[in-house]
């Protein structure tokens, strides 16, 4: 027996408040300290590599393998949705870069509040910020998911996580079981993207709030729409989920690849801001790169190297969906 409009609305709901809250415990971490001190920006470079070692098992270890088994048992083929979802997140990169060369003016945020660094009495005011620019300027939320790949990436792979949930709302027990594992590797996903987004991306508090907003909504937005759709068991649907998971597979390894590639580049930027040159941010105005190199500045003045090299924060943070796996496999 399936669930009523209300219970899905209630779940989603449930679904998109965990993961903004979850997603927020890394912004809350920072301004609960008054300055940007050496010892918080130290921890910001290890929740950073930890992140990407969280991004890279995610990729691997849940969502491809999760979607490999449900494109094979429909008959799909693995390969061409891996590199369907990889190319096609790469090709709407391109187009968001494109798109934004002319629309310069949607990333201007006002200087005071993108050159403001973290305070203990900033955490609240950067949110209620950010869901008032939410409701007043969603062309600019949605401008910046274009522009930035990663965010675009984890997008897409949220809207195909929704629409794997709502493929089963006619079907209660299997409904809880896939929203369980759904939630256990949304949580690394979630964290990561928070840190990559405040360490190695750089970007204002608020900015990282409306992405977060954005990457929450998706899930939940997938899950209404496909549920509203999925009235009754229909093979084309169960094909068409099946082949977007795996696709979304693709997406996040692309992202995984470019917080990668992006690692070497930020530190050079943090250790010589006069040559800070960023790819996704190349078409802003000159007033928003002079408040990106403000504050670079600010953070080479503090900086502080790893106790140990950071493949080891790599390894852990990929440890722990890789033991996710195993639980999940095991339910």
């Amino acid at each position: 027996m399936g669930i009523n409009i209300a219970a899905v609305i209630l779940l989603a709901i449930l679904l998109l408040v965990a993961t903004f809250s979850i997603g927020c415990l890394p912004f809350y971490y920072i301004n609960i300290n008054s300055t940007y001190s050496n010892t918080q920006n130290g921890f910001l470079k290890v929740f950073s590599q930890f992140g990407v070692g969280m991004l890279l098992g995610t990729a691997f270890m849940l969502v491809i393998p999760e979607g490999i088994k449900a494109c094979t048992e429909e008959g799909g083929n693995v390969g061409f949705d891996l590199l369907a979802g990889f190319i096609g997140v790469y090709l709407f990169d391109r187009l968001g870069h494109s798109i934004m060369s002319n629309t310069n003016a949607f990333l201007i945020q006002n200087p005071e509040e993108s050159n403001e660094l973290p305070t203990s009495s900033a955490f609240r005011s950067n949110l209620n910020y950010s869901i008032k620019e939410i409701l007043t300027k969603p062309r600019v939320v949605v401008a910046r998911v274009l522009k930035n790949n990663v965010i675009l990436a984890f997008v897409i792979h949220g809207i195909s996580d929704g629409v794997a949930l709502g493929t089963t709302s006619n079907n209660q027990r299997l409904l809880i079981v896939v929203f369980i594992a759904i939630t256990i590797h949304k949580i690394p996903a979630v964290l990561s993207l928070s840190a990559l987004m405040l360490t190695k991306q750089g970007l204002p508090m608020t900015e990282c709030m409306t992405n977060l907003f954005a990457f929450s909504l998706s899930t939940p937005v997938g899950y209404i729409l496909l549920s509203l759709l999925n009235l009754r068991q229909s093979a084309t649907m169960d094909y068409i989920s099946s082949n977007l998971l795996l696709m979304s597979g693709g997406s996040l390894l692309y992202a995984s690849f470019t917080a990668f590639s992006e690692d070497d580049h930020f530190i050079e930027q943090t250790s010589d801001p006069s040559t800070f040159v960023n790819d996704e941010y190349n078409a802003a105005s000159n007033d928003t790169e002079a408040i990106s190199v403000d504050v670079l500045e600010q953070n080479s003045k503090t900086s502080y190297f790893l106790k140990y090299d950071e493949s080891l924060y790599i390894l852990v943070g990929a440890f722990i969906p890789t033991l996710i796996s195993f639980m999940v496999k095991d339910d």
